[in-house]
This record gives C-alpha cells, sequence and structure tokens, in this order.
C-alpha cells in the first residue's frame, strides 16, 4: 500500500468515526474450516496483491489454538458409545503388547474395548522409532508432594522438558457405573476391574514394578486400579477403540499439580508418545508442574474436583491467595477464557488498533504477573496484539507478539502453527496495513468499544 493510499484510509476511517452514531463494523468473512485438535492452514479471502506491502506470496494468517481438554469426549457420551456397542456382537475387551522399536520398556501393554477386528490392530501396530528425552530433568523428592520432576538445566517457552513412551494404556471408562456393569465383566474372575488387572499382569517384570511403584490416592479394593486412575494422563480416543483412553508414564506420571502449571502435556499418536514441554521460562532446579484440572475452572470448582478425584487441596501460589484476590482471579480467568471464542475478540481497525493494543498489553503483563500460562490463552492474546501491531505498521512489536503465540502453540501442539513465519516477515501478512478488514476467514464480533486513540509513550 503506497502512502497515498494508507492516508486516504486513515481519513476516511476517522471520518466515518467523528460523524457517524454507530461504531465502526467490522468486515464478516467466511468461517474457517478446522480439523478438530489440531491447525492447518486457514481457508480465507484471496489476497489482493496490490493491497500488501511487499508481498508476491503473502504469509497465511494462522488458525486459532483449540483446546485439548475441549476435544475429549464428555463420561455421558462415553457411556453412549458403549451402550451402543454393546449392541454388536463383536464388541470385545482385549489386551496385550504394542510392540516397540525393541523390546523392553518401549514395548506399550494396552487394554482396549473393540467392536471389530479392526480394532484389535492397535495391539499389532509398530511404533515410530524415537528418542526419549534424558538429562534433562531428575525425578527427586519434593517434601510436601511425594516425588516430583525437577528441571537439571533452564528451559525456554515451547522446550521440550520430557518425551517418553507410556508403561501402559488403558480406558479411563471403569470409573462409571454403566461401563462397570456391563455384561462384559461376567465372565471376569477380577470383576469390574478384571481388564486392569489382565493389562497390568501381562506387563513386562521390570515395567510393572515400575507402574506399582507409582503413588496412589485413591482408595478401593484393587490397588492396581488405584495406581491406574491415579497416574494416568488422558490421550482421548484411539482409531477402531471404543472409548476415551489414559497413558502411564515412569517418569511423567511423577510430574505434579498446580493451578497456575509451567509446563503441558502433549500426546502424539504417531509415535505413541508423550511430550511435557514449558509453558515459560523455568529455570534449573525449578519443579516442573502440570495441571490436573481445567484452569479456567473457578477455584472452588478446581479444589473440588482435585478432592474428589486425587484427595489434596492445592496449595499452589493461586490457591493460596486472599479471598479476594481468589475472586479476582476467577473473574480474569474467565475473560480470558472468552477470548477463545474469535467472536468476542474485536475486530482491529486504523481507528482502535492502540486502543486494542494498550488493552491487550494490560492483560498480557497480568497474565505475566500472575504466572497464568494456558497455551490457548496466551495465543488468543498474542494474536490480537500481533494484528494490532501489523496495522499499525509496528514491525517490531508484531515480531515479539507473533514469537510469544508461536512458544506457546509449539507448547501445546509440537509444532509453531504457522507463527514462526508471522514473526519473520509481519509485513507479509493480510493483516499489515490493512485496517483490520482481513482475519484469515475467521468470523469477527463488531468493535463495539470507545475509537479513541492512546499515547503511545504509556505503552
Amino acid at each position: 500500500m503506497s502512502v497515498a493510499h494508507l492516508q486516504i484510509s486513515r481519513a476516511r476511517c476517522l471520518l466515518a468515526t467523528c460523524f457517524s452514531r454507530r461504531p465502526l463494523e467490522a468486515i464478516t468473512l467466511r468461517a474457517t474450516s478446522m480439523r478438530r485438535g489440531f491447525l492447518k492452514p486457514c481457508s480465507g479471502k484471496t489476497p489482493n496483491a496490490r493491497t500488501i506491502a511487499n508481498s508476491a506470496r503473502p504469509v497465511p494468517i494462522p488458525c486459532p489454538l483449540v483446546r485439548q481438554l475441549d476435544l475429549v469426549p464428555s463420561m455421558k457420551t462415553t457411556e453412549e458409545a458403549f451402550t451402543r456397542a454393546l449392541r454388536d456382537p463383536g464388541f470385545n475387551a482385549a489386551w496385550g503388547r504394542i510392540p516397540g522399536t525393541e523390546d523392553g520398556p518401549h514395548a506399550i501393554t494396552a487394554g482396549i474395548y473393540t467392536v471389530s477386528a479392526a480394532g484389535s490392530t492397535l495391539l499389532t501396530r509398530s511404533c515410530k522409532p524415537f528418542k526419549r528425552a534424558g538429562g534433562l530433568y531428575e525425578i527427586r523428592d519434593t517434601h510436601v508432594a511425594g516425588r516430583g520432576m525437577f528441571a537439571l538445566e533452564g528451559f525456554l517457552p515451547g522446550s521440550l522438558i520430557a518425551h517418553e513412551r507410556p508403561l501402559l494404556i488403558l480406558s479411563v471408562a471403569e470409573m462409571s457405573p454403566v461401563v462397570a456393569g456391563l455384561p462384559v465383566w461376567k465372565e471376569c474372575p477380577g470383576g469390574e476391574h478384571c481388564l486392569v488387572e489382565a493389562a497390568v499382569a501381562a506387563m513386562p517384570e521390570d515395567a510393572r514394578r515400575l507402574l506399582l511403584s507409582l503413588v496412589s490416592s485413591r482408595t478401593g479394593p484393587s490397588m492396581t486400579h488405584n495406581i491406574t486412575n491415579t497416574n494416568a494422563y488422558t490421550i482421548g480416543n484411539l482409531d477402531g477403540c471404543i472409548g476415551v483412553y489414559g497413558a502411564i508414564f515412569e517418569d511423567m506420571s511423577r510430574v505434579n499439580h498446580s493451578c497456575s502449571p509451567n509446563a503441558e502435556f502433549l500426546w502424539n499418536m504417531d509415535t505413541l508418545t508423550g511430550d511435557v514441554r514449558a509453558l515459560r521460562h523455568i529455570a534449573p532446579g525449578e519443579q516442573i508442574t502440570t495441571s490436573y484440572v481445567d484452569v479456567f475452572s473457578p477455584y472452588t470448582s478446581r479444589l473440588d474436583t482435585l478432592w474428589r478425584s486425587y484427595t489434596f487441596r492445592c496449595q499452589c501460589p493461586t490457591c493460596t491467595l486472599q479471598p479476594h484476590q481468589i475472586i479476582d482471579d476467577d473473574l480474569f480467568r474467565t475473560e480470558i477464557y472468552n477470548l477463545l471464542d474469535p467472536a468476542r475478540r474485536p475486530a482491529v481497525g486504523l481507528c482502535n488498533a492502540l486502543h486494542v493494543t494498550k488493552t491487550y498489553l494490560l492483560k498480557a503483563r497480568r497474565m505475566e504477573r500472575d504466572g497464568f500460562y494456558d497455551a490457548c490463552g496466551w495465543v488468543a492474546v498474542a494474536r490480537v496484539l500481533v494484528e494490532a501491531a501489523s496495522v499499525l505498521g509496528e514491525r517490531g512489536r508484531a515480531v515479539r507478539w507473533a514469537t510469544r503465540a508461536a512458544e506457546m502453540t509449539r507448547a501445546a501442539t509440537g509444532t509453531d502453527g504457522g507463527w514462526a513465519a508471522v514473526a519473520a516477515a509481519p509485513e507479509q501478512t493480510l493483516w499489515w496495513q490493512r485496517g483490520g478488514e482481513v482475519e484469515g476467514g475467521t468470523d469477527r464480533a463488531v468493535w463495539s468499544g470507545p475509537q479513541f486513540s492512546v499515547s503511545q509513550a504509556a505503552m
């Protein structure tokens, strides 16, 4: 865009703001098509090369990040799936070892439910090779919460801390009374937990010993069932299998909880491995923590879930705030959660870009101050800041926040999601000096906030 065209656009924008009684309206585009759980290039409008500075091949606008927690079916959905599967004559409970690249702990023991022979192929598939991350952390006593994982070196946001293949994969549906009462258990001598007992019995001796050394926070007749329920990470659906599954690891299952965690768990189906990646800068000697619950849930809901599921009361910095601070923290987390919906984010234009920048810089600074590092929340805030900086032609700020979005996306998905390309050339995006007219194919809400500028010195 030439200087003359930019000045004309600014003049039109200011005239519309000053003489119109209605707020500036954003152009609504077709919604993006997203495959659930992973990022792929957005399908936006065909770019006009005349409106993009120095752009023959514009950089695509990355799609919003989707929370993995929102993709896991509810227990009610799982129960309905089991009820339908019971009508199938091929319904079966099976257990065995998934071959690894070599024998020993690399071979994963699994207990699964299937309705056809195709489902059992999980037990015969070969895992892709992987290299376990070692020497980056140590497992030692925390003095307050059993054993935990501690960093041996510093980690940058998005960095890989642990990369591990699970000892055991099991269905998490057995916590449901409906599933526990299924007829499939009638022939099981171990009762409703027979699949757990059978799968653990099928494990190699060294792997079973490692599994049984993990801590149980539950009480019940089956110690094996208590240990697996306490230490399993939810990994979602498995191809050809019924229900939702969990994975138990030798080291990563010892990672302790925090409502303001410094790391995030990620499951890779191709290699059947789990990753723990840093959400922020982690210093050597600092304990690695993930969240066992939804960090956007209110304080009372988080405490209730942790007590019912793990029988402990969280003592993280967030949960030990004063009562009035806890209320304020709940409201702020809800505010950030609302930003995950693209329709709730502002439509950025030349007239409000400075105001939006100031507002979202305050949100980012508070998230850093409070130690609130949720990948999806951070990407939502950084996305608005990148767009506003691009509209204003501020390359440095656009690079900074695109880099932050890349770090957080890498922590949640293992890839930068296209943000690294934006950080490398923000002037090649459709946001650059376009007045917020293009959002990369995502619907936007009408911006109805105040239309005024703020001093850049205040930022």
